[in-house]
């Protein structure tokens, strides 16, 4: 079943005031919602003018962003395949992956201070530090640092 057929058959109400920005496989949808673009098609007799295929490139521009979205959220496989728990806990599930989505976006490329692990391998690699004198081998320092911790 096709993305717009689903669409149309959910009757989620969008507001008038929304631009949809939508791929080819959404023609038609202008019909439904006075507000969207959609890339224009090329017919068999005729080809695209250059005005056309700029209007195209320009709305693929603004629609690669979503896409990546897209792409990010679909990692989390409960939106690229059959969702097969109960209905009832979707929407909770959905938001958690989008706040967990939203989050990554704010983390600086790498930020140790907000990472767990990090912070304990930081946190062992001193007590390490401290203590290897004392021992024969790493090997020795380690397990016993690792026996303090559990």
């Amino acid at each position: 079943m096709h993305d717009f057929r689903i669409w149309k058959e959910s009757q989620i109400e969008i507001g008038e005031k929304t631009e949809l920005l939508a791929d080819k496989g959404y023609q038609g949808i202008k019909k439904i919602h006075e507000r969207s673009r959609t890339p224009i098609k090329k017919t068999r007799k005729k080809s695209l003018s250059k005005e056309q295929k700029k209007f195209n490139k320009q709305l693929a521009k603004e629609r690669i962003v979503v896409e990546h979205v897209h792409r990010r959220l679909k990692i989390f496989r409960i939106l690229s395949s059959r969702y097969r728990n109960r209905r009832r806990r979707f929407g909770l599930r959905i938001n958690l992956i989008a706040g967990i989505y939203n989050y990554e976006l704010y983390l600086p490329p790498y930020s140790p201070d907000l990472n767990k692990i990090e912070q304990c391998w930081s946190w062992l690699k001193s007590r390490i530090r401290k203590c290897r004198s004392e021992f024969d081998s790493l090997r020795d320092a380690i397990e016993h640092i690792l026996k303090l911790a559990s």
